[in-house]
């Protein structure tokens, strides 16, 4: 017997030329909105949730999960799903029992396309694609990470500034600039709390102009958990523009992954993606100190192409610890480096301020008398290249042999946008004991 849907005519796919050609609520028949990633486009409250097993009575708190919901089909057929919009979902626990509520986050760029009921903002991260009634409005959908500060939620994407949001009904209060004191286009979704002090240590990278620019600014912000106040803002330079989707933390240090997938302002303005992966570029790491940051404080450590991502995420310490070396494939190596680095930091500060100094004779010892350079208002530490035992993506950490290991290499030529082509020195070695006390603590 034929299937009914044989009787009828056969539904367009919405789309002609890679763009959207009709008013049907139908979404691309691509990978970005099929199985787990397909879009639940719901709003709701379940009283009593259905569950498997039994809840202990002594759990009670909320469970809050963020995620990409596209309310619309884009208007680009090869747009990806991070473009979705925010929806923050609240699973309440209490006496062994579970309520579910679920609400988007209302961003500036949720209440335009609302009102015309279809997509309006063009490709992920690409204002020149937009629809012209949007123009100026922030792009923003605020749908990787949520965090609690000094009471209220907000919900981020690293593209635009917060959205903060009432935790009991999810309603969406507005945009979070911390009481006026942020002005970057940008703020990181993945800020780092300190332990000890309870103090907000935030970043954004394309900092600089309306955030969609390709600007090679990175600031770093400190906020007191008691008053909100910005206790410290630092402005730097890094080689390109590429992504920093997170960072690591240390007791006097933050660590900045910096990875070549690079944005472009001529490439956007043609109206191509957003990023690009550079596979002749280093994955590159910006230390900063977390006091008295100044421009030329920018300390760069570079390694084989890969990608750093999500540096310490679900770790449950906040300084960066062995495990979270470890979730970086390839990089121990580098993170030994960057902490031996710390380690003669710690003993050289200086007593006016507490900034690090770093002397002539103490670059000379950290990367040999030729691999210091001035780039973009920092110092250029150009880590030893270690031999591959894996690919390129995929690198396994070194066994105990290879990290011991002191065999140099031949120098390689790398890439920076722009500048001149530079080599690298020889293979460091282990961590010191006394490193493991700055970057190891937990």
């Amino acid at each position: 017997m034929a299937h009914a849907y044989s009787l009828y005519e056969e539904i367009g796919s919405g789309y002609k030329d890679g763009l959207k050609s009709d008013e049907q609520v139908k979404y691309p028949d691509t990978a970005y909105f099929k199985g787990g990633l397909k879009p639940g486009r719901v709003e709701g409250d379940v009283f009593e949730l259905e569950t498997t097993g039994i809840i202990p009575h002594d759990i009670d708190g909320t469970f809050f999960r963020v995620q990409p919901d596209p309310r619309f089909p884009p208007m680009f057929e090869s747009d990806v799903h991070f473009s979705g919009d925010g929806s923050v979902s609240a699973f309440r626990f209490q006496n062994g029992h579970v309520d579910w509520k679920q609400r988007y986050v209302q961003t500036d760029r949720f209440h335009a396309e609302n009102k015309h009921r279809k997509a309006l903002f063009g490709r992920y991260r690409n204002p020149f694609t937009d629809n012209e009634m949007v123009k100026g409005i922030i792009r923003t959908v605020s749908n990787t990470n949520i965090f609690f500060w000094r009471g209220t939620m907000l919900a981020t994407k690293e593209d635009g500034p917060p959205f903060a949001m009432d935790p009991t009904t999810l309603e969406t209060i507005g945009r979070y600039d911390f009481d006026g004191q942020l002005k970057a286009p940008t703020f990181t979704a993945h800020p780092k709390f300190d332990p000890e002090t309870g103090e907000m240590v935030a970043f954004a990278y394309a900092a600089g102009g309306d955030g969609h620019d390709a600007s090679c600014d990175i600031a770093v912000w400190t906020f007191d958990p008691d008053t909100g106040k910005k206790t410290e803002e630092a402005w730097y330079k890094s080689p390109f523009c590429g992504m920093i989707h997170d960072a690591a933390l240390t007791k006097n240090y933050l660590i900045l992954p910096l990875t070549p997938l690079k944005a472009d302002l001529a490439r956007l303005k043609r109206g191509g993606n957003h990023w690009a992966w550079d596979p002749n570029e280093d994955q590159w790491y910006g230390v900063v100190p977390r006091r008295g940051g100044k421009p030329e404080d920018i300390k760069w450590f570079r390694d084989d192409n890969g990608r750093a991502s999500s540096v310490t995420q679900g770790l449950p310490a906040n300084y960066v610890s062995q495990r979270s070396m470890a979730m970086l494939p390839g990089r121990t190596r580098t993170m030994t480096a960057i902490s031996s680095w710390i380690s003669r930091s710690r003993t050289e500060t200086s007593s006016s301020g507490g900034r690090p100094t770093t002397t002539p004779a103490t670059r000379q010892r950290m990367c040999g008398s030729n691999s210091s350079q001035t780039l973009s208002g920092g110092s250029l530490i150009q880590r030893p290249r270690a031999t591959r035992g894996s690919s390129r993506l995929g690198c396994t950490a070194p066994t105990a042999s290879s990290r011991a290991s002191t065999t140099g290499s031949s120098p390689r030529s790398t890439h920076t946008s722009g500048s001149s082509k530079s080599t690298r020195p020889g293979r460091t070695t282990s961590p010191s004991a006394a490193l493991r006390r700055e970057v190891c603590s937990t």
